[in-house]
């Protein structure tokens, strides 16, 4: 079980290992300087970024705008990043939760089930895969199509860029290399941010078919009278599954909340600025589609969030129906009771959040959408 746990995120973790994020006690000291040497090259490129904002006096509103976007997405980035140094152990434990043998599925429906969420893991690490990579190469290549080639970022250097040649593309290469970094290690947390809530909110479901089956199962290869006393033993593993699940979203909370407030945050800053590099392109031109791709992507990064945040939220809401909807009332007294405990438990409710502030739902996606929207409104009828 534990091998398709990691299956489901393979690719992601093969990325994380190769950069030293995926902790392993066994690393080399010259890892090490390696992980933390790309780390900081990277943050030295945002700084460079932000530096260049402030004393550069002559940019233009693309530019500055363009900064901005990158800035705040870069940001974000950076910042999501720190968790997998301070608490890297934790982290992937975390990650490697539901590869327990508690977990592992006993029957049909419950294979089926996780079988489905391995199969939606895995097809969202490619498809985010693909869209990164994409977004990297097109925002690499950009600058090749304009009439004088310049690079990909507009940054403060303690030297002459256009000195030689040699200078320029090693220059340009490193922002390529930065750009890459992002796709493949910041932006690669999203399908397993997610998708560990997916495999949460799966196993949710697998709970509630074994509370709403549970004479079922005690029956299922006898021909006999329900004997209590085993659906006794079959709910107390329920409680215990329930209670797993509880620890694993606890544990989920602290290690990702402060990834995920940091690209919420992130995300929406970046939205709004792209909403404001719209207003100052004219249509179908190269930067309009370039913003336009842009907006999406930044977009689907807090769609992925939000779409299983509520998926998680719904499973544990209808935990209560299902046990309603099962033969409760064939039960003892002692058995009703504990289910009504399980009932009145799930009155609480598992929702995804940023930072442990912002809860990630539908609402919240479209109302950042909204909002993003009202403004692009708001400058074109000042423009």
């Amino acid at each position: 079980m534990t091998h398709s746990i990691t299956d489901s995120f393979s690719l992601i973790i093969t990325l994380f290992k190769h950069v030293g994020l995926y902790h392993d006690s066994n690393q080399s000291k010259f890892f090490k300087i390696w992980t933390y040497s790309s780390y900081f090259l990277t943050v030295l490129c945002i700084i460079s970024v932000f530096i260049n904002l402030v004393v550069e006096k002559n940019l233009d509103l693309m530019q500055i705008n363009q900064m901005f976007v990158f800035l705040a997405e870069g940001t974000a980035g950076c910042l999501k990043i720190l968790p997998f140094f301070v608490k890297g152990r934790r982290i992937k434990e975390c990650i490697e939760f539901f590869g327990d043998d508690c977990f592992a599925p006993k029957h049909h429906e419950e294979k089926r089930i996780t079988e489905n969420c391995f199969r939606v893991c895995k097809r969202n690490v490619k498809i985010y895969t693909v869209i990164v990579t994409f977004t990297a190469t097109w925002w690499s290549v950009l600058p090749f199509f304009e009439s004088k080639l310049r690079l990909p970022l507009s940054l403060w250097l303690p030297y002459n860029v256009r000195s030689g040649p040699v200078t320029f593309y090693a220059t340009y290469l490193y922002t390529v290399m930065v750009a890459f970094y992002f796709a493949l290690v910041s932006e690669m947390m999203e399908p397993l941010i997610g998708g560990l809530s997916y495999h949460a909110a799966s196993q949710i479901k697998i709970l509630k078919y074994n509370l709403q089956h549970l004479i079922e199962k005690e029956t299922e290869n006898q021909f006999c009278r329900v004997n209590f006393e085993n659906v006794s033993e079959i709910l107390r593993r329920c409680v215990i599954h329930h209670n797993n699940i509880l620890h694993f979203f606890s544990e989920y909370e602290n290690c990702f909340s402060w990834c995920i407030f940091c690209q919420t945050a992130g995300t929406t800053i970046a939205l709004c600025y792209s909403c404001i590099g719209l207003t100052l392109v004219s249509s179908f031109s190269m930067e309009f589609a370039t913003y336009i791709i842009t907006y999406f992507i930044i977009a689907f990064q807090l769609f992925f969030y939000c779409h299983f945040g509520t998926l998680l939220y719904e499973e544990n809401s209808g935990l209560m129906s299902a046990i309603y909807m099962g033969p409760w009332y064939q039960y003892d007294v002692k058995i009703r009771r504990t289910l009504l405990i399980i009932m009145e438990r799930s009155k609480i409710p598992l929702i995804l959040t940023a930072g442990k502030v912002i809860n990630l739902t539908y609402g919240t996606f479209t109302y950042v959408l909204k909002t993003s929207y009202s403004l692009v409104a708001v400058l074109n009828n000042y423009s």
